[in-house]
């Protein structure tokens, strides 16, 4: 079940990167630094794109854990009734 929920979590972080980086590359495009993509000198990583991803991540946890509860009760093994 953590594998199943892990997993989820990656594969959405890694499409979010690979979005906020194709709109940063296309940016540098319209604005005719293609020398600099075809050297790959615009395939950096900006502190919005690291920001944005984390705070995507951690709502896709976030749901990604939550759903997992409802459908199968992950996660509630510990806790107790007071």
């Amino acid at each position: 079940m953590n594998s199943l929920s892990q997993s989820t979590i990656i594969l959405i972080a890694i499409l979010i990167k690979q979005q906020l980086d194709s709109i940063y590359i296309k940016h540098a495009e319209e604005e005719n630094d293609i020398k600099h993509v075809l050297k790959g000198e615009l395939l950096q990583t900006t502190w919005w794109s690291v920001m944005l991803t984390f705070i995507v991540t951690f709502i896709a946890s976030l749901s990604c854990y939550w759903i997992m509860y409802l459908l199968f009760g992950f996660g509630g093994g510990m806790l107790t009734n007071g």
